[in-house]
């Protein structure tokens, strides 16, 4: 392999490197909106509109690696959904958040909260 060669193909490797980090980056909007509207037919699809706290128990041990219960001021179910390894670089967390009401103990809405800390 000539010199010549070689620099062109370090060049071509270097300017894909660094398309590569630009892109990436504006690629997140679609994807975040892509998986927000995947996710909230998730819970559409497998919970009632009604749902019991039991039931959303149950759905987020199944789709999240962890989920927390705030039954003290917002009464919600919220988890923290799996993310490929990428997105870490990011800090891209992605949560599903199932409301509730305190007296019925029933889900009265829900939604899918996509934040950075990165940016």
């Amino acid at each position: 392999m000539s010199v010549k060669s070689h620099v062109k193909f370090t060049l071509i490797g270097v300017a894909s490197l660094i398309a590569l980090i630009f892109l990436y980056p504006a690629t997140l909007g679609l994807r975040d909106n892509y998986a927000e509207k995947r996710l909230n037919a998730l819970v559409e699809a497998e919970l009632p509109p009604d749902a019991t706290t039991a039931q959303m128990e149950s759905f987020l041990e199944q789709h999240t690696e962890e989920y927390w219960v705030d039954d003290n001021l917002e009464f919600w179910y919220g988890g923290q959904v799996a993310i490929p390894i990428f997105d870490a670089v990011f800090d891209r967390r992605v949560m599903i958040v199932l409301y509730y009401d305190p007296n019925s103990l029933t889900m009265t809405n829900h939604e899918v909260i996509i934040s950075y800390t990165f940016l």
